[in-house]
């Protein structure tokens, strides 16, 4: 059963392959295909292809992706909900969000303009994204 997930302007799609598939309005990059243009079909998005799409979630013009235990963030920068620090540009296409790469993180969400990433373990709280990250926790950078 394909996993979807959508917000307002662009809708994505894990299909049976598990390799991102994004369609949809894209004024920020957020579909993931290099630009900014309105995706009126679905396309792969190329630079994920090959990798393993676990989980995914879109925000109103940014989006994640958990791909073969790496996180990846594009679209809209603006207050740091891509999860880069500093002052970020928009992302066009997908960029693994290295601060998290030593955290296995199995879910993700979005919401208008900050991030929310979940990672394995047996207990859950909730940490502000700052200085320093520690396993088995939630992990939200907000704006």
């Amino acid at each position: 059963m394909p996993l979807w997930t959508s917000l307002i302007h662009f809708v994505q799609s894990v299909p049976a392959s598990n390799e991102l598939m994004t369609f949809g309005g894209d004024g920020s990059g957020q579909c993931g295909h290099g630009d900014v243009s309105d995706e009126w079909l679905p396309r792969f998005v190329i630079s994920l292809k090959g990798k393993e799409v676990s989980a995914v979630a879109a925000g109103r013009s940014h989006t994640l992706a958990v791909c073969n235990n790496e996180i990846y963030a594009w679209g809209k920068a603006r207050y740091g909900q891509l999860g880069f620090g500093g002052k970020n540009f928009d992302q066009m296409n997908p960029r693994q969000i290295l601060s998290l790469q030593d955290i296995k993180i199995s879910e993700v969400a979005c919401g208008e303009s900050h991030s929310l990433a979940l990672s394995g373990g047996h207990r859950s709280e909730l940490c502000v994204l700052a200085q320093m990250l520690r396993r088995n926790q939630v992990c939200s950078w907000l704006t």
